[in-house]
């Protein structure tokens, strides 16, 4: 089963929660996996279920999770940039090495779409 990670917001009345608006994310030079669902992954929506593994490997926080604490939220952006910062040269080989399929500049991506997240005080929801 696929996995759609979305950028949202708590929304009025009957919308629980709305998505953040995808200008938000204009920035991110590189875009992320997108899905059937989830657009073409360069905007407030991304296809979860290429990156949940790395994510999970790298902070102990699985994509797969309803509404995501912001708690969650920032174990991530602090596990991307330790990956992206320190010893850059390991974990870039690290990244290659392990059987994630992704690119450094997807993991960028990451970093970048989950801190525009955070600082627009957003939280994130999967869908499968």
């Amino acid at each position: 089963m696929g996995l759609d990670t979305y950028a949202v917001k708590k929304g009025q009345g009957e919308d629980k929660y709305i998505r953040l608006d995808d200008s938000l994310f204009e920035d991110i030079k590189y875009p992320l996996c997108g899905g059937m669902f989830s657009g073409q992954g360069n905007g407030s929506s991304f296809r979860g279920k290429v990156y949940d593994s790395f994510i999970k490997t790298i902070s102990g926080v699985s994509l797969y999770q309803e509404l995501m604490s912001s708690e969650d939220i920032e174990e991530i952006i602090r596990s991307l940039k330790i990956v992206l910062c320190e010893n850059i040269n390991k974990n870039i080989e690290f990244i290659k090495s392990a059987d994630y399929d992704i690119s450094t500049d997807e993991v960028y991506s990451l970093l970048k779409w989950f801190s525009v997240v955070h600082k627009n005080n957003g939280n994130v929801m999967g869908w499968w």
